[in-house]
Order: C-alpha cells, then structure tokens, then sequence
C-alpha cells in the first residue's frame, strides 16, 4: 500500500478527481452541472398555507415576484425554478408531511411543467423572515429539453409577503363546512352550469367565476348538482392539500340542497345545504347558507 512512487501517488490523484461527478453535493443543478441562484423566495397565496419557492440565477425581489403572482415571473436571461410545497390534510384530521405539489422551470425557452422523479422535503419552519426546509432533495425532468434539474440538502428562501386575490372576498358567515373534524372557512362561492347539472365550488380564498383554481388554492369543494328539486350527485376535494382529490358520493341520499331561485340566471342564489358525506374516508359535513355567483353557460 505503501509502495507506490510520489509520481504514481499523484497521477492517481488527479485521476480520481477528474472522476468526481460535478454534481454538487448540495445545492441546485441542471444535468449535474452546478447552478448558482441569486434568489430564494417564498410566497403564496394569503389565508392560504400552501408555498412556492422560487430560485432564480439573477437578482429578484419580492415586489416583483408578487407583481404577477400566482403566474411565474419571466427574466431576461434567467434561469427560474418553481416548486409549489404543500402541507396534506390526512384523513383523520391530522397535518401530514410537507412534500411537493408541483413544479416549473422559465428560461429562454419558455415557462415548462416539470415532471418529478423524486421528491422529499425533511422538515419545513418558518422562523421570522425565512422559510427553512431541511433535507430537500428533488429530481425533476423538463421533457422539453430532457434535461434532469436536482435539488440536494438543506434551502433557505426569504419569506415574501402572501399576496392577496384580486376577486372580491365574499364569506360564507351563514355555511359551516368541515373536512375530516376540520372547521374551513369559505371566502368564495360560485355555480358552474354544465349541461343539466351545475357545479357549486367552495374556496377558502375569495374566488370568482374566471378564476383560475389551478395554483395557490389550498382546497375546493365541488359539489355537483343535479334535477328539480335540486339533489347532490357527486362531491370532489381538491387543492394543494388533497393531492389525491378525495370524491364520491357515499351521503348524496341523505343530502339535502335548497335554492331560492332558478340555478340559472345573472347574479346570485341562496342555497341551503345539509348533511354528511365520505369521500374516500374524508367526513365531510355542510350546514347553513350560501350565497353562490351564477356563472354563464359555456
């Protein structure tokens, strides 16, 4: 072992170095190569839980970030990388793990959906201005470059203000709903026509007819209305914290729907809801009143 020449120790060096994977042990990169930010931030929606981190090669300010929030920003010459992290509601009431809802890269190519390959988020705080998250290790593939962008260890992001939703917020004092032993609030309402059924959605942040639910929502109802008397046939969870969309239909029978007026119209109709549902083992329940915002026909 300890033989070999000074000229042999050092050609084995070397040789061992250039065999490194450039793949930093911590940090971002893209195809393994190393990719410096000059920004972590994290923001949302407000009255909201869920997060976005956005890492970016060039400088980036809160201001700007909320300017076109939920869209992602576009820099000239940048490279920008957005992970939506959420916090699931278990079945039993109880707050899962944080883990990954979603992610997208913008660069000269374009704003692209990434597909994760891999994801872990360790432990996430919010401790004054920043947003700790320990442990992430993330493996998304752009499938319009084919290129693989990673995320290993531990990442810091400023903590930007939560921005508020342009639609008007219009609570729902008069309706208790609870999903799995818990009270949420509902800060928007609206009735969707399609065909002979409609569709009336719940959100916790305001929400109107040509919003988009896609982003930044941490739950909505939808619950699907059919006939004259009206009558529930399908109840679906989904947002940031019901990744698997709990639905079903188990309670519809014992449901009760009341209008004060057609479904369809300008304006709004009261609807009086009650009863109990199970979607996919999640309790369910709906008492009181709420005042929905008819939407057009599609």
């Amino acid at each position: 072992m300890g033989c070999d020449a000074p000229g042999q120790q050092k050609a084995a060096a070397a040789s061992a170095s250039t065999a490194r994977p450039t793949q930093p042990t911590t940090g971002w990169s893209i195809d393994d190569q190393p990719v410096a930010h000059q920004a972590a931030l994290a923001i949302g929606t407000k009255g909201e839980t869920a997060l976005r981190i956005t890492l970016s090669t060039a400088p980036l300010s809160c201001d700007s970030l909320a300017s076109g929030f939920p869209g992602g920003a576009m820099l000239t010459g940048a490279t920008l990388l957005d992970v939506w992290l959420m916090q699931p509601l278990q079945a039993d009431g109880s707050l899962g793990h944080w883990s990954i809802a979603g992610a997208q890269v913008a660069d000269s190519k374009g704003r692209r959906g990434l597909t994760a390959q891999g994801a872990q988020v360790g432990e996430l705080t919010v401790a004054g201005q920043d947003v700790h998250i320990k442990r992430l290790e993330l493996a998304l593939l752009d499938g319009t470059t084919g290129k693989t962008i990673m995320w290993t260890g531990d990442l810091t992001a400023s903590h930007c203000p939560r921005v508020a939703r342009d639609e008007a917020d219009r609570p729902q004092d008069k309706l208790i709903l609870s999903v799995a032993g818990r009270q949420l609030p509902v800060n928007g309402a609206t009735l969707h026509p399609n065909g002979k059924q409609h569709f009336l959605r719940l959100t916790q942040a305001p929400h109107d007819c040509a919003s988009d639910v896609a982003e930044g929502y941490d739950f909505y109802l939808d619950l699907t209305i059919e006939g004259e008397p009206p009558a529930l046939k399908l109840a679906s969870l989904q947002g940031a914290i019901f990744p698997s969309f709990p639905s079903g239909s188990t309670g519809r029978d014992g449901f009760k729907v009341e209008a004060d007026g057609p479904l369809d119209g300008p304006g709004e109709v009261t609807l009086k809801l009650a009863g109990s549902l199970d979607l996919r083992g999640y309790q369910t329940k709906l008492t009181g009143e709420v005042s929905a915002l008819r939407c057009d026909h599609p």
